[in-house]
């Protein structure tokens, strides 16, 4: 089992917009869904709420949170929504944007707080405003997180 969280996919962030991560991220949801896991939704605070494409298919799901959040590691409010959920912590996947900020500081964020912890960040269900693909490289030296 395992916990979905899903980083920022708010529409004042262009990267949530393209096609391909709207795309793979309703995949992900999906596929938790039919895992039975848990899947958090993260905010940040000012840029509206997850686009409503995203959160539609789990208007009946029992086991999802939204979580808001004024920084860029939302690790504290992921670490908020587990204990009062019950949601799972020996395995997180992570999708969203922005690769190079949020998903990264989320990524270590969780390995430090949860150090017993894995975490995989999906990367064709991740984007970003800025360099996708040096979030990815940054994502890929820490220890304990995987890029699959």
């Amino acid at each position: 089992m395992y916990t979905l969280v899903v980083v920022d996919m708010q529409p004042n962030f262009s990267a949530s917009n393209g096609r391909r991560v709207r795309k793979n991220c309703l995949r992900e949801i999906k596929r938790a869904m039919k895992d039975g896991a848990h899947i958090i939704f993260l905010e940040y605070i000012g840029h509206g709420v997850t686009l409503p494409e995203l959160m539609k298919p789990v208007n009946d799901y029992q086991y999802y949170c939204v979580k808001s959040k004024s920084d860029d590691d939302g690790s504290a409010e992921v670490q908020e929504a587990v204990f009062e959920k019950g949601f799972m912590i020996g395995r997180f996947r992570m999708i969203g944007i922005n690769t190079d900020w949020c998903v990264r500081a989320t990524a270590a964020g969780l390995r430090n707080r949860f150090p017993n912890s894995f975490v995989e960040v999906v990367e064709d269900a991740c984007d970003s405003n800025d360099d996708h693909h040096n979030g990815i490289w940054f994502i890929e030296q820490l220890d304990n997180v995987d890029v699959v």
